[in-house]
């Protein structure tokens, strides 16, 4: 944000109500600013699968709505300022850290509503379904101090949770101990015959009480947009995100006298 404003020449009321007017907005910049949790950012990085031969869990969350809850981490993991040894997952792509498991078939709409969960993030959401084709894997991995934990949503059928959809996904989420760093990567979309758009997903996280401003939409990085009707076929991303915690750094203000 820029700020030029030249005073020399404006008479004395006019300047006060000019400089007034300028700490004004540049108060308000700074709130806003400071107010955001985390910086989203892109990056392109290959995709790296776990599987079970390579120490990886398979969720106990599997066919249509259902959840996965009190995973462990192996490591402690702060979320928007609270710190969790667990996480709990769903069959439509979502996880959460809220104490109480939401509803079964919780969804996209939840991602940017006060609908439980509110302390969810997901790098996939729809009305999804587990079949015999496809697998919620988990995996702690690393040295202390520098683990991660991922979670991968392995050869999954896309919206709207057809089972045996032609339509299948590779995606995971990643959290980062110690930096509290939350990664979405994307791997391979398999399509097989006839396909449809399959519109509805949605990507990002949400924490507080949930609701307008307590997100962050993953495509836009806004607090104020969100994005319901992403297709594996026509949006599937090109790019990973990433969440930092804290706010990115200020434009620099400019100003005359």
């Amino acid at each position: 944000m820029d700020i030029n404003i030249t005073l020399k020449a404006l008479p004395k009321n006019q300047w006060f109500r000019k400089l007034t007017l300028f700490l004004l907005l540049y108060c308000l910049c700074t709130i806003q600013v400071n107010a955001q949790l985390y910086t989203r950012t892109t990056f392109n990085a290959a995709y790296v699968p776990i599987t079970t031969g390579g120490g990886a869990t398979i969720s106990t969350a599997t066919g249509n709505d259902a959840n996965h809850t009190g995973i462990s981490l192996g490591f402690t993991f702060t979320y928007a300022g609270n710190s969790y040894s667990t996480i709990g997952l769903n069959t439509n792509g979502l996880l959460f850290f809220d104490a109480v498991a939401p509803a079964a078939n919780a969804g996209n709409f939840s991602l940017f509503s006060t609908n439980a969960p509110n302390l969810c993030i997901t790098a996939w959401c729809n009305d999804l379904i587990d079949d015999a084709s496809s697998d919620i894997l988990y995996q702690t991995q690393g040295a202390p101090g520098s683990r991660t934990f991922t979670v991968q949503y392995t050869n999954y059928p896309n919206s709207p949770g057809t089972n045996g959809s032609n339509v299948r996904m590779n995606y995971q989420v990643i959290l980062f101990e110690t930096s509290n760093v939350i990664e979405y990567h994307y791997g391979v979309v398999n399509i097989t015959g006839n396909i449809g758009f399959h519109p509805g997903a949605a990507i990002g996280l949400e924490y507080g009480a949930g609701g307008k401003g307590n997100y962050i939409d993953a495509v836009t990085g806004s607090k104020g947009t969100t994005n319901r009707m992403l297709s594996a076929v026509t949006s599937w991303p090109a790019v990973n995100y990433r969440f930092t915690p804290g706010a990115p750094t200020p434009e620099p203000v400019e100003h005359t006298m």
